[in-house]
């Protein structure tokens, strides 16, 4: 069963996160770290990020959860390190993971380092944590609702199956962004992508004309990225369609499709496609949400109000 995400149109008050955000939320509460930890453990894979950056500004032994099952440290290199691994008294451990959520990862992670206690004094560590969750751990920095983005793991989230997602997302990177010509080239010599993502994508839109559908759903498929739709151009004039065509489409697919955000790679075309919506979208080339302005999101109400009464009244 999909894991469901929690409801509502008003993405525009999701809380964003980059790594930026999060170094500077750990470098301003350095005071919160008790001095006497030896060891920083990370849980895998988010976990790691802020573990390493904690364990870089504490100078901490740096390790994973199974090197901490296995007395296995990460090498630190030419480094002298603040603390070391006594074997005659009891290690002070910090596991850091980048978020609780409902908290149901962390009593599973507890549970599963519960044979440890003899060994170590475990205390348990994120940067963000969900109001009410507090308590399950021992350090926290910044409460924040469930309805939230990080950008580690953006593209690897539930949320990209409620998503609207630029097919040259999957293409392009950030010294190279593909024409339609050189796209249809990338797929017909079978390249794989830059970019898989864990998740189904829910909305994968195109500006590759229809006629090519199968043999974009085919490249997908040998590549094995999954989705539920696969949009193509389908408008008269398909094949000399410009950039602002293309983006007015999108617009229009979006704000009908019930997607919550649309992923595109450049920063013009995210922010147009904001404005034309009046719904957030996340931009790849610099990991930037884009928000609708106040006038864009009435707008965007304005347009969806008659929809939103005719499905009232036909429930009743």
């Amino acid at each position: 069963m999909k894991k469901k995400i929690h409801r509502g149109s008003n993405l525009t008050m999701t809380e964003y996160r980059s790594v930026s955000d999060m170094n500077s939320l750990i470098v301003s509460n350095l005071d919160k770290f008790p001095s006497d930890f030896n060891i920083v453990a990370g849980v895998p894979r988010s976990g790691l990020l802020p573990a390493n950056l904690i364990a870089l500004y504490l100078n901490l032994p740096l390790t994973d959860i199974e090197g901490l099952k296995n007395d296995r440290l990460i090498n630190s290199g030419h480094r002298k390190l603040r603390s070391s691994i006594h074997n005659s008294s009891k290690n002070k451990v910090l596991v850091v993971d980048d978020c609780i959520g409902r908290g149901t990862q962390i009593r599973i992670l507890k549970e599963n380092l519960s044979h440890l206690t003899d060994k170590f004094d475990i205390s348990y560590m994120v940067p963000y944590v969900t109001p009410g969750m507090e308590n399950l751990v021992d350090i926290w920095l910044e409460r924040l609702a469930l309805r939230r983005i990080f950008q580690w793991n953006i593209l690897h989230s539930h949320l990209i199956e409620k998503s609207c997602v630029d097919i040259k997302i999957l293409t392009n990177s950030q010294s190279k962004s593909l024409s339609n010509e050189e796209f249809l080239s990338h797929i017909s010599d079978n390249k794989p992508p830059n970019t898989t993502p864990t998740y189904t994508i829910g909305h994968l839109i195109t500006n590759i004309p229809d006629k090519y559908h199968a043999k974009v759903a085919t490249w997908l498929g040998n590549h094995d990225i999954k989705f539920d739709k696969l949009i193509t151009n389908r408008a008269p004039g398909e094949e000399n369609s410009t950039k602002n065509d293309y983006i007015r489409f999108k617009s229009n697919y979006y704000v009908n499709s019930g997607a919550y955000l649309s992923f595109e790679w450049d920063l013009e075309s995210a922010t147009r496609l904001s404005k034309l919506s009046g719904k957030p979208v996340f931009c790849l080339s610099n990991w930037q949400l884009i928000k609708p302005t106040t006038l864009a999101r009435a707008s965007f109400i304005l347009k969806r109000a008659p929809t939103v009464i005719q499905r009232k009244f036909a429930r009743r």
